[in-house]
């Protein structure tokens, strides 16, 4: 049979394993979940390996400095399955650590084999729900590993309190006489390996969302490419999850060329940049925004009628207008013109509206630009929003 010590050499000699390989990630793409589950590894080890000298050296290292080293490694589990998610980290994954400190000062528990052992599982308990709460699933296209690794996490909490009552009800005087140890120490490498083997899936669907985020992103606004924006509405489109009504916007920034060669590229970059952030900031959750190429850009929106898309595109155009983008070159003024289409009923990603919302746009900027433009209504009419000189008359089509 595995005896307890073995079972905590193995623990601690998985654990810098990981670690290693955790922290050499780490070294390559400063990753910061790799860092934090590095560390976790790493205390981990030293803390298993602390555990396993009982005896050999003093209580207050092989005790008290194993268990609080233990508690930390839970700690940065947690906080870098928080920062996995791009969640804020949680002052409580590193509760334990305070709480076992003021433990160790009151002479009974410290001093008393099986009183300090419940403790400690009780905090390790407390430590596996955490970690099974941050790995549970959040969104419905998580990775069933998630879930998997949820449960067994989930389960430790209930195997600790277990080990806890034991240790109460039987007041072992050491790791020999604690009928379960040896399988409280298998159990704990068992969850390392779980969470090396379940870890790693999950950061390797982090890679490749990383770089599939990369193949559908512009690179220097950070929005969808056209690609990407055709594949997220196609994809929500298959799914069924979409909007009641959707409308096209499609977005040409005025006088672009003139921005570029009176202020310069790099300003010209910025007010790209400034203009996608205000955009998003005008959009609603759900609202998909992308370029096109060059000063183009497209969104999709939630819009049941044409008033109400013409009213969305407006109150973008208006919010453009209204805050010139502060650049190295000063301050520049910036108006977008803007072309609006109706999506049929049930139309997915080949169905987009694309040449209707370019006519439309063709007609805002022919209309004096700095205007919005529907086209393909519901009703047959032209809606106009947004200035215009006098004299412009809309025609039907919005040309």
């Amino acid at each position: 049979m595995l005896d307890f010590v073995t079972a905590l050499v193995s623990w601690s000699a998985v654990s810098l394993a990981v670690a290693l390989v955790l922290l050499v990630l780490w070294r390559r793409d400063r990753a910061s979940v790799y860092l934090w589950w590095g560390a976790g590894f790493l205390l981990c080890a030293v803390g298993a390996a602390l555990l396993s000298a009982r005896h050999q050296i003093p209580d207050l290292l092989s005790a008290q400095l194993a268990n609080f080293l233990l508690f930390a490694a839970f700690g940065c589990w947690i906080s870098g399955t928080y920062r996995l998610d791009g969640r804020r980290l949680q002052a409580a994954a590193f509760l334990p650590l305070p709480l076992w400190l003021l433990a160790m000062t009151v002479p009974d528990l410290r001093d008393t084999f099986y009183l300090r052992t419940a403790v400690a599982n009780v905090g390790i308990a407390y430590c596996y729900f955490c970690l099974g709460l941050a790995f549970w699933p959040r969104v419905p296209d998580a990775p069933p590993s998630r879930q998997v690794m949820a449960v067994i996490l989930l389960s430790g909490t209930a195997w600790g309190l277990g080990t806890t009552v034991l240790a109460l009800w039987l007041q072992p005087q050491d790791f020999a006489g604690f009928a379960l140890g040896w399988a409280d120490g298998l159990a704990s490498v068992l969850v390392v390996l779980a969470m090396a083997i379940f870890g790693g899936s999950l950061l390797r669907d982090r890679a490749d969302t990383g770089w599939r985020r990369l193949a559908l992103s512009d690179p220097l606004t950070g929005v969808l490419n056209r690609r990407g924006l055709l594949d997220a509405f196609a994809s929500r489109a298959a799914a069924g999850g979409g909007p009641a009504g959707t409308a096209l916007l499609m977005f040409d920034l005025d006088h672009f060329k003139r921005i570029n060669d009176n202020h310069g590229h790099r300003a010209g970059d910025e007010v790209l940049i400034a203009f996608c952030r205000r955009v998003e900031g005008e959009l609603r959750p759900g609202d998909l925004l992308g370029r096109l190429g060059g000063e183009e850009f497209a969104a999709l929106v939630a819009a049941e009628t044409s008033d109400l898309a013409v009213r969305i595109a407006d109150r973008i155009r208006a919010a453009v207008a209204a805050h010139p983008v502060a650049t190295a070159d000063g301050q520049v003024p910036v108006t977008v013109s803007i072309g609006v289409a109706l999506l049929p009923a049930g139309a997915g990603a080949a169905d987009l509206p694309l040449d209707a919302a370019d006519g439309a746009l063709y007609a805002a900027k022919a209309a004096g630009r700095d205007c919005v433009r529907l086209a393909d209504s519901r009703e047959g009419d032209i809606a106009i929003a947004g200035p215009a000189p006098a004299g412009v008359a809309a025609t039907q089509g919005g040309r």
